[in-house]
């Protein structure tokens, strides 16, 4: 049993490849794919996530409209969510963060700065503060903090 099930949400083959691999380098975990929003409601239903990284643009449903639909329904709304935002894009991260995203990563998407925003996401520290997904004490700004060492998912040489 994985010690972390990640959903990916991209309607990008590649880019839910690329964001997959970093993933992979966190020890015990699993990754579960979706193309988009609808996709990814289904599959919620069916599994537990310990985190889900989306996109905003995507067809059907887009990142915005999931991230309103998890945080509107009181089963998912603690999950921790990380948009993937195109480089410029300040109003869909602002949206983004207002509808209860926890915090977003830039495209081009580099592997140690996800990491390290997932690792700061599922410390045990932080999900134990953490009460309201939509309070702005729960939205993390653009991560750039080094890895928590021992504490966290990875060790400092690791991210």
């Amino acid at each position: 049993m994985p010690d972390y099930t990640f959903l990916v949400v991209d309607d990008s083959p590649t880019m839910r490849q690329l964001i997959s691999f970093s993933l992979k380098r966190i020890p015990g975990s699993r990754i579960v794919e979706a193309n988009d929003g609808v996709e990814a409601l289904k599959k919620l239903t069916t599994e537990k996530f310990s985190l889900i990284v989306t996109d905003i643009n995507m067809p059907i449903m887009d990142g915005l409209k999931l991230v309103s639909m998890i945080r509107n329904d009181a089963q998912y709304k603690a999950i921790p969510i990380i948009v993937v935002t195109t480089e410029g894009a300040e109003e869909d991260r602002k949206a983004g963060l207002a509808l209860g995203a926890n915090a977003y990563v830039a495209k081009p998407v580099k592997t140690g700065e996800l990491l390290n925003t997932v690792n700061q996401l599922l410390t045990p520290s932080w999900r134990n503060n953490f009460r309201n997904p939509t309070s702005s004490r729960s939205h993390l700004s653009r991560c750039k903090h080094p890895g928590r060492g021992r504490k966290g998912l990875l060790s400092q040489g690791e991210v």
